[in-house]
């Protein structure tokens, strides 16, 4: 899985989550979507945010932990086991069905976790294809 394709599903995956645990807002061209969860082992990140920012030609995605003002790196044991528990719970089908209880801790990198053809794509569906349909 490439880490766009992750944090764009981790993105989209937050809409459902949002009038439970979290909030949402938009600051010019940004759209960010935040997630108030813990989760046990991972005490330290008590929320995440997912950042959808428009620019000319692409959308781009980012992640932040807590409140922090720099954006989060994939690569951090807990932000992966974070992910992987929040996947978990919310859309396990998205996940491989012969992991390890604990892949991150086996030092598998979270985007070797996912079973990418059950994502789905989240692109808009055209006037002409729900035509076709």
């Amino acid at each position: 899985m490439l880490k766009i394709t992750l944090l764009k599903t981790l993105y989209y995956e937050f809409d459902h989550l949002l009038s439970r645990d979290g909030h949402d807002y938009e600051h010019r061209d940004k759209r960010f979507r935040t997630i108030h969860k813990t989760y046990p082992g991972i005490p330290e990140i008590a929320s995440v945010t997912m950042e959808e920012r428009y620019l000319p030609k692409s959308v781009l995605y980012y992640i932040w932990i807590n409140d922090e003002k720099k954006e989060a790196d994939l690569n951090d044991t807990k932000l992966c086991r974070w992910i992987f528990s929040f996947v978990k719970e919310n859309c396990p089908d998205y996940l491989k069905n012969e992991l390890p209880e604990d892949p991150i801790g086996k030092g598998i990198s979270i985007l070797d976790c996912f079973e990418v053809s059950h994502i789905p794509d989240y692109r808009p569906i055209l006037v002409s294809q729900k035509i076709n349909q």
